[in-house]
C-alpha cells in the first residue's frame, strides 16, 4: 500500500472510531498516523498529528501523555517554514487545558494567555470564539489566585 494509501486507511478508521465514540481505540490509530506523517518530513502535518494525539488523551484522562504530545507538537511547530498565529494559539491552548485538568493552573493561565494573544491576531474585532478562550484563560488565572490564597488547596 502506498504511503498516502495507507495515511487515508488510518484517517478513514480513526474517523469511524470517532463517530461510534471510540476514544481510547483512536489513540493508537493517531500513533500509526504520526509514525506514517514522520516519513513524510511535512512539519505542519506533523505538529497536528501530536496535537490531535494529545486531545484524545486529555479527552481519556491521560494527563502526563496528554502534556507530551502537546509540547511535542509546540516543539515540532517551531519548524514550521509558515507557521501562523491561529495554529501556534490553537496548541498553546490545548496544552493550558491539560495542565488545568491536573491543577497546574499557574503554567495553564500563562499558556492559555499566550493562545488567545496568537488566537485575537485573527479574531478582530473579538468575537464569540476569542471571548470564549479568554473566558476560559481568565478561569484558569481565578483557579490559581484560589489556590494560592491561605487556606485554598495549594496554601
Amino acid at each position: 500500500m502506498a504511503e498516502s494509501d495507507q495515511l487515508n486507511a488510518l484517517h478513514r478508521e480513526r474517523g469511524a472510531l470517532k463517530l461510534q465514540g471510540r476514544i481510547r481505540e483512536m489513540i493508537p490509530l493517531q500513533r500509526q498516523i504520526i509514525a506514517e506523517v514522520e516519513k513524510t518530513e511535512r512539519v505542519r502535518d506533523l505538529a497536528n498529528a501530536w496535537n490531535y494525539l494529545s486531545s484524545l488523551l486529555h479527552q481519556v484522562a491521560a494527563y502526563p501523555e496528554a502534556e507530551q504530545a502537546a509540547r511535542r507538537a509546540l516543539e515540532i511547530y517551531k519548524d514550521e517554514h509558515s507557521p501562523t498565529a491561529e495554529v501556534l494559539g490553537c496548541y498553546e491552548f490545548m496544552l493550558a487545558q491539560i495542565l488545568a485538568a491536573q491543577g497546574r493552573f499557574d503554567e495553564a493561565a500563562a499558556m492559555a494567555e499566550a493562545g488567545v494573544s496568537h488566537y485575537a491576531v485573527f479574531h478582530d474585532p473579538e468575537d464569540e470564539f476569542l471571548k470564549a478562550r479568554r473566558d476560559e484563560a481568565a478561569s484558569m488565572r481565578e483557579s490559581m489566585n484560589r489556590e494560592s490564597r491561605p487556606g485554598g488547596a495549594g496554601g
